[in-house]
């Protein structure tokens, strides 16, 4: 079942009857009126063929029962940030209208609405680059498309979010550290904190990966580390020799492997920490705890690691987000231009 635009003020009522001999039957009728009216007629055509209609509900009207099933579901992280976008951003703008008449237009208006808001600024008081509200935009109507998809499944609406074109952005690609700057900055690093990078830089996990990480998750007998990474999805990675001498040398004072030395609470913001330990080792750029992570796909690539196995690894759904370290692999690319190079004064060419 469906409404549908075909002219100014005419709709086409789309009304499934199922499929007979393999065919699928259908009632189409043509409608004149308002799209309130086209509904009222649609829900009479649907009752005369004796389907049960659909309680087409507005969006603010399922909004906390979706959210109820995100938090069962899917990550706090995921339910925190849906929430904020829910209430930020999408109801102020959608809340009062249904999901079956949210049209393509709508949704840029809601485009430059939040691009022309004022800017917002970072923890820092630092400007949010455009390409970050690009982004942020784009993850909020694929929210609402979310959300709308689970009112389908639940009978508040019938047709899916309309598809428009995504904001362009083109994020930066990821800085790395060398080996060198890597050995130093660690040296830096308290016992407990330089375990924790350690865990970052030679198994690519993400920060609450290791925040959340526990002793049972790690077998030293066999030299693997069990990690439960977005969405729950479980993954192995192996265990370095240098790592596993760090984590044995800490103590074991809870569940969970890192602990502050100071609260014996789980390890939480460590950018203090960091940033001493970047001070001392002399490094001039910016470290964050994401950065040993692109760092470690990189230097993979680099040892020619393929990069389904890197993809593994880092647990990326998609390969394509793993490929964009091929863009951040410098001795990669140094080494292709010199095999080039070296091809081509063999064959007198260069």
């Amino acid at each position: 079942m469906s409404i549908k635009p075909v002219g100014k003020d005419k709709w086409e009522l789309d009304i499934s009857l199922g499929y007979v001999d393999g065919a699928q039957h259908r009632v189409r009728r043509i409608f004149s009126g308002t799209q309130e009216n086209a509904v009222i007629a649609e829900i009479e055509l649907t009752k005369q063929l004796g389907k049960p209609s659909v309680e087409r509900k507005k969006i603010e009207d399922f909004t906390e029962e979706y959210l109820e099933w995100v938090g069962k579901y899917q990550s706090e992280k995921t339910y925190h940030d849906k929430k904020k976008m829910l209430f930020g951003y999408l109801l102020p703008f959608f809340g009062n209208m249904r999901p079956d008449f949210i049209t393509k237009s709508l949704l840029e208006a809601y485009q430059t609405s939040r691009l022309n808001a004022p800017i917002k600024f970072s923890k820092h008081g630092k400007p949010l680059k455009q390409y970050k509200r690009s982004r942020a935009v784009n993850l909020e109507i694929l929210c609402l498309s979310s959300m709308i998809e689970w009112g389908r499944e639940h009978g508040y609406c019938v047709d899916p979010l309309v598809k428009i074109k995504p904001l362009p952005y083109k994020k930066p690609l990821p800085s790395v550290l060398s080996a060198e700057e890597i050995k130093s900055f660690l040296s830096e690093c308290p016992p407990v904190y330089k375990a924790y990078l350690l865990a970052l830089y030679h198994c690519g996990m993400r920060k609450n990966e290791a925040k959340n990480l526990k002793w049972t998750d790690v077998d030293f007998e066999r030299g693997i580390i069990h990690i439960i990474g977005k969405g729950n999805k479980e993954r192995i990675v192996g265990l370095t020799d240098t790592l596993k001498e760090s984590l044995q040398s800490l103590q074991r004072a809870d569940i969970r492997v890192f602990v502050s030395p100071r609260t014996n609470m789980p390890i939480g913001d460590i950018r203090k920490t960091i940033e001493s330990a970047r001070k001392r080792a002399g490094i001039q750029r910016h470290i964050n705890p994401h950065l040993l992570r692109h760092t470690f796909a990189t230097h993979l690539l680099e040892l020619d690691v393929d990069l389904r196995t890197i993809q593994d690894l880092l647990g990326h759904a998609d390969v394509s987000t793993t490929q964009i370290y091929t863009h951040v692999s410098i001795n990669r690319i140094l080494s292709a231009a010199k095999a080039l190079d070296e091809a081509l004064k063999k064959k007198g060419i260069a």
